[in-house]
């Protein structure tokens, strides 16, 4: 007496094709191809999508003004001929498939020799932020039952100009452009869009610089921060600065856009840093009485390194003696000297 045993096969076959990936699994019992018993137009198919751009290239993101289109994958059994016939396709303007579609294409075709159909004849112009989506059905043939292919989302990025400008200001919130040595400093951004249009949302980042013009090395980068508020503005607080050195430092927002407006970039706002000190001579003894003028030589440095004062800088001297404090005149009387 012969037992019979039952042979279970599995077969998987991987498929790549314009950046699609599947594997399709059959599974029978027999010893033989381990395909089930199929009637024709019964045999199961898988209907997978991608979107196209006018390049043909796939896309998930595009900008407003995109044009764009659905490539369609219908694949077949391991053993069995390329699924043939028409597809037809839902455009939705909601990233969700959800409700009814915009539009629908009707039943296009045919799918080639690979079983792919791209249709460009069926192609959508996207003048607006927001989400969309296709959706493809392949409507089957002799041999292969219709299937339907996935939702197939796509994000418009805003495509109206934004406008990024900047203001430095001191930790008093004053506009700055120059500030003495040891002063704090940040950034203040004003995101400006079109008018009739909502004002811009969402977030910006800075960058702070070595150097006047925004072409050197950039000492901080501040990450993704925001949001801006009702008014498109963002006060950057958080990524402040103590200026501890006499030079030129510079900051620069790029605005990250939103769903209505497009990234921009605000100009290179430069600072500069200045310092000052005083030489006062000569120290001497001079008995009581005796009188003893004193020389005060001014150096200031407004960013590129320290040299006289101008002509005619007035300084105030005010004369200091132990135990007591000698009275000046009341007021100081300034002393003005070429260079001092």
């Amino acid at each position: 007496m012969h037992r019979k045993r039952l042979m279970r096969s599995v077969t998987v076959r991987r498929l790549t094709l314009i950046g699609l990936a599947t594997a399709v699994a059959l599974v029978g019992a027999g010893g033989a191809a381990g395909m089930r018993d199929q009637s024709a137009g019964d045999v199961s198919s898988e209907t997978l999508t991608r979107i196209h751009d006018s390049a043909h290239q796939v896309v998930t993101t595009v900008p407003v003004g995109t044009t764009v289109h659905d490539f369609v994958v219908v694949f077949g059994s391991l053993s069995g001929p390329v699924p043939t016939g028409n597809v037809d396709i839902d455009w939705f303007l909601n990233g969700t498939c959800e409700g009814p579609p915009a539009v629908n294409s009707g039943s296009i075709g045919p799918l080639d020799a690979a079983g792919t159909y791209d249709a460009v004849g069926f192609a959508f112009t996207v003048l607006s932020p927001g989400q969309r989506a296709f959706k493809a059905h392949y409507e089957g043939d002799a041999t292969y039952a219709p299937s339907d292919g996935p939702c197939e989302s796509l994000t418009v990025e805003g495509g109206l100009t934004s406008q990024t400008s900047t203001e430095i200001h001191n930790a008093a919130h004053q506009a700055v452009t120059v500030v003495e040595v040891g002063q704090t400093v940040h950034d203040f951004v004003t995101v400006t869009g079109q008018s009739g249009n909502p004002t811009p949302t969402g977030n910006v980042h800075l960058e702070w610089y070595d150097d006047a013009n925004c072409l050197g090395n950039v000492l901080a980068t501040s990450g993704s921060i925001g949001p801006l508020d009702a008014s498109g503005q963002f006060d950057a607080t958080g990524f402040a600065f103590p200026v501890l050195s006499a030079g030129h430092r510079a900051f620069k927002a790029h605005y990250e856009g939103d769903g209505t407006y497009a990234p921009s970039d605000g100009p290179c706002e430069p600072l500069t840093i200045v310092d000052a000190n005083i030489q006062i001579t000569p120290n001497g003894v001079d008995r009581v009485g005796d009188s003893h003028t004193f020389t005060a030589h001014v150096n200031v440095n407004d960013g590129n390194g320290f040299g006289n004062a101008p002509d005619g800088t007035a300084t105030t001297f005010a004369v200091y003696s132990l135990p007591r404090r000698v009275t000046p005149p009341n007021p100081p009387t300034p002393q003005r000297a070429a260079g001092s």
